[in-house]
């Protein structure tokens, strides 16, 4: 079960932290870790903090903004949004050092478009990640492999379709 805690507001939409256990289903876990985007250090940034609000340790150190982390279901990586001047990319981090460390170091680029892609979130498997991309046009749903292969639309609507999210299989 996770715990939501209101902490602002941007452009007129309520932000708010989950504190999530360790199995907890739907937004994976950071076995006792929450991940989130911060403006605190000048430029938003990805930070990683206890469950609790203490140890903020920014993981991040980049010249553009960074948003919208997600942790993996195992919590050994990160996905998040670098945000340059005209596109976002999705880019990964991964505890045991092939990609980002933990402290923000060796970042691996997964999507590189002259648009933007967004919204990132892993499958419960860890193999793919799904998010949203206005790359054909105007908003849809894809998904990658975990490795930014094989990017795939899953969506093609006239409307915005965005905001994707996995639920675990449930036996």
């Amino acid at each position: 079960m996770c715990r939501w805690t209101a902490v602002g507001y941007w452009s007129r939409t309520l932000l708010a932290l989950a504190a999530c256990g360790r199995d907890s289903t739907g937004l994976g876990s950071g076995h006792g870790k929450i991940a989130f985007a911060s403006s605190r250090s000048g430029s938003s940034q990805i930070w990683v903090m206890n469950t609790d609000g203490t140890a903020a340790t920014q993981v991040t150190h980049d010249t553009v903004p960074n948003m919208d982390p997600a942790w993996s279901r195992d919590a050994a990586e990160l996905a998040f949004v670098a945000l340059f001047s005209d596109r976002a990319s999705i880019y990964t981090a991964n505890a045991d050092g092939t990609v980002m460390h933990a402290d923000g170091s060796a970042q691996v680029r997964l999507t590189n478009n002259h648009v933007g892609d967004n919204q990132p979130g892993w499958s419960p498997d860890g193999s793919q990640i799904a998010f949203a991309s206005d790359r054909d046009g105007d908003a849809e749903i894809y998904v990658m492999n975990a490795d930014g292969t094989r990017a795939l639309r899953l969506t093609n609507s006239p409307g915005l379709d965005f905001g994707p999210s996995w639920r675990r299989s449930v036996p």
